[in-house]
C-alpha cells in the first residue's frame, strides 16, 4: 500500500529509491539500510542515504519535537499512561551510560524515539545531534560491511 502510494508521488523518477530509503530511515533507520541494500545501493549510497535519512530525523525532531508532540497530543489521545515497566529499562539505560546509550540503542528503538527520550530528560539539542551522528555513523559502516550477507539472505526467501 505504502509502496503504491510512493509510486503514486514520485512517479518513475531515477532518483525514487534513493528518496525511499532516505524517508524510511528518518523513522525506522534499521529499514532503511535494509532497503538500500535490498535495492543493491553500493556502499557509499547506503552510507549516505541512510545517514543523512536518520540525521534528518534527529534534526528536525530535536528542533521541532515539542511542536510535533503538541499536534500530537491534541490528534492523538492516549488512553492510559505508559507501564513503569516499560520505561524501566529506559531509566536504567540513561542513569548508566546517559545520552550516548540511548544513542547507541537508536538502531532499536528508532531515531525519532531516541530523542523524544533524550528530550525528555532535558538533554541540550546540540548533545544529542552530535552522539545521534556519532553512533548512527558508527551503524551505518557496520550494517553496510554486512551488505552482502543480508542480500543473500533476501534472495533466498
Amino acid at each position: 500500500m505504502t509502496q503504491l502510494l510512493f509510486d503514486f508521488a514520485i512517479g518513475d523518477l531515477p532518483w525514487k529509491d534513493y528518496i525511499w530509503v532516505f524517508l524510511l530511515s528518518s523513522l525506522k533507520y534499521l529499514v532503511g539500510v535494509l532497503g538500500a541494500v535490498i535495492q543493491g545501493f553500493n556502499l557509499a549510497e547506503v552510507l549516505l542515504t541512510a545517514y543523512l535519512g536518520a540525521m534528518l530525523g534527529v534534526v528536525a525532531l530535536t528542533y521541532f519535537g515539542s511542536q510535533i508532540t503538541e499536534w500530537l497530543s491534541h490528534r492523538i489521545k492516549r488512553k492510559k499512561p505508559m507501564k513503569y515497566s516499560r520505561r524501566k529499562w529506559i531509566i536504567k539505560v540513561w542513569r548508566k551510560y546517559g545520552v550516548w546509550g540511548i544513542a547507541f540503542l537508536a538502531v532499536v528503538i528508532s531515531p525519532p524515539a531516541s530523542v523524544a527520550i533524550a528530550l525528555s530528560f532535558r538533554t541540550p539539542p546540540r548533545k544529542i545531534i552530535l552522539s545521534l551522528a556519532v553512533m548512527l555513523a558508527l551503524w551505518s559502516a557496520f550494517f553496510t560491511s554486512f551488505r552482502g550477507l543480508a542480500k543473500q539472505i533476501y534472495d533466498l526467501f
